[in-house]
């Protein structure tokens, strides 16, 4: 949608009216409200889908179980370039000699922090220091007596710009509001590459975090957002079942002991307790090891 945070409603009413004009079937990808000034708005937003749903439109959505979004990684030039668009890490090396140009550029990124909620929200996951590593900015700064937008400054020259955080920009409280709606399928929204934990993460997650620990959804139900769900919503004849004629998507896992171990430090960690993965009738993991097969495709809408 158009937005995720101040002008989410306005965005979900637009999506709403084109699916409704086109008769389209509407699927809100990685469905969440950002930022905590925002924090508040996701029954209203369950509420009008509900509604619209019961009028007759086809409306889904899906969700990754983080309240880190992608774009809550902040590298070095994201803190800095909406002080100076032309300030990328080089130029921001040059500038950090000038102890008034230093002094300005802390002053803005203390203003953004605060307009995002706060430093406690933000999580340094790269930085020179080790010791800082996995702590809140807040935390930080308070450790070097400082404010935590000149400890942004401070660890971006000290790291040559490598300096990053993680941005805690969803409430867990909401992201469970919106997971126990029927309509929401699991879904990763993961990219290739050492990123966001969500791509190695997200569905031993709901599997070990919000089914076993906090009994948010039933083991069954979670299944069937990972499953049936997407398949009947997107089309995809013969998957997400296990009956006689379909393709053998299938994972074999220990309920007792499946999670998530990729982190904010370790992005690409491999979950615990999946013993076997097939795809297409091909194993890809034997006794929780690669097969290096690679049988999977590209999936279209069935027609019939």
């Amino acid at each position: 949608m158009r937005s995720e945070s101040d002008e989410i409603s306005q965005a979900l009413r637009e999506a709403l009216e084109v699916a409704r004009a086109s008769q389209a079937q509407l699927q809100i990808s990685h469905i969440k409200v950002i930022l905590p000034r925002n924090w508040g708005k996701a029954q209203n937003i369950i509420e009008t889908v509900i509604k619209e749903k019961e009028a007759g439109l086809n409306v889904a959505a899906d969700q990754y179980p983080y309240t880190i979004t992608g774009g809550g990684l902040y590298g070095a030039s994201k803190l800095v370039e909406g002080w100076d668009k032309e300030t990328g890490p080089g130029r921001f090396l040059e500038r950090y000699g000038d102890v008034s140009e230093r002094k300005r550029m802390s002053y803005y990124v203390d203003s953004l922090l605060r307009e995002r909620g706060g430093a406690q929200y933000f999580t340094i996951i790269r930085v020179a220091e080790p010791g800082y590593l996995g702590k809140s900015l807040l935390d930080a700064a308070q450790l070097r007596g400082i404010s935590p937008g000149e400890f942004c400054i401070e660890a971006l020259y000290e790291s040559k710009g490598e300096f990053a955080l993680a941005y805690e920009s969803v409430s867990e409280e909401e992201l469970i509001s919106f997971m126990t709606e029927p309509w929401v399928m699991v879904g990763t929204d993961g990219v290739l590459g050492a990123f966001h934990p969500r791509t190695h993460g997200t569905f031993p997650r709901v599997l070990g975090r919000y089914v076993r620990e906090k009994g948010v959804l039933t083991l069954e139900e979670a299944i069937r957002k990972m499953t049936s769900l997407p398949a009947d919503t997107f089309g995809f004849k013969g998957r997400g079942r296990l009956q006689a004629g379909a393709y053998a998507d299938i994972v074999v896992f220990d309920p007792g002991t499946v999670s998530d171990r990729a982190t904010l430090l370790e992005p690409t960690a491999y979950p615990a307790g999946i013993e076997h993965v097939l795809v297409n009738g091909v194993p890809v993991i034997l006794s929780s090891e690669r097969t290096d097969a690679f049988p999977g495709r590209v999936l279209v809408r069935s027609s019939s």
